[in-house]
């Protein structure tokens, strides 16, 4: 019997070593069945124990990355009891747990289709790769069925990361565009010359400094010099 899942090693050229776990179930289009998901819960244990390794590559042979699970596999559930299904659905709960608790980056390429399960195990990557065609789908919901063991790695991935990228894009072009504002707007108020600040400085009443109307706005930082209604009224006396 072939394995359904291979865990093997390779140098990059760079010489880091990387880690990658492929399906192997291409004349089954690599659907999840009991077998490949404690597969990958083992390979997952064998290298995440492994100190050499800088990254995991999950990869699928054959046209397709994951067809979901097995139609076979799901026949054989609806004859289990409720307690042996709940052990069966822990399966690809560890599975999937496995493969997000990688303690190194875990890196997925994709190709065909990614249906059910499949998109669930790419949800627990770190980095998706995926080939032009790739398709991906929630199956289950044709069948009558909820995505609900995947359902908290898809709202992660999709969803809470999601939301967390784009608040940090969001955050730097708003910091950009201040800069360009910043960087664009002039001073509108005219410092003194040389002769004015002569004119109403005296030793006894110093000029006050203040910050022009746009010193808010304005990248130079620049000031004007002002002085007070009274020491103008002294001055002129």
């Amino acid at each position: 019997m072939t394995r359904p899942v291979h865990v093997t090693r390779s140098t990059a050229r760079n010489g880091a070593v990387i880690g990658e776990l492929r399906l192997a179930r291409s004349e089954r289009g690599n659907a999840l069945d009991e077998a490949m998901l404690d597969a990958i819960t083992d390979g997952c244990a064998e290298l995440a124990g492994d100190s050499a390794l800088r990254a995991v590559l999950l990869t699928a042979e054959g046209r397709h990355f994951c067809a979901g699970a097995d139609l076979a596999w799901m026949r054989r559930a609806a004859e289990l009891s409720d307690e042996e299904n709940v052990s069966d659905a822990g399966r690809l709960d560890a599975a999937l747990d496995a493969l997000a608790g990688l303690p190194i980056p875990l890196v997925a390429k994709t190709r065909g289709c990614a249906h059910g399960g499949g998109v669930g195990l790419l949800c627990c990557a770190d980095i998706v790769l995926a080939e032009t065609g790739a398709t991906f789908r929630f199956s289950e919901p044709l069948l009558g069925l909820v995505p609900a063991v995947i359902s908290p790695y898809v709202v992660r991935a999709i969803g809470l990361r999601r939301r967390a990228v784009d608040s940090s894009r969001r955050r730097l072009s708003t910091r950009s565009k201040l800069s360009r504002t910043a960087s664009s707007t002039k001073c509108s108020m005219r410092p003194r010359s040389r002769n004015e600040r002569a004119r109403f400085s005296t030793p006894s009443h110093p000029v006050v400094r203040s910050r022009c109307a746009n010193a808010r706005r304005c990248s130079s930082d620049c000031r004007r010099e002002t002085i007070s209604a009274r020491t103008r009224s002294r001055i002129a006396g």
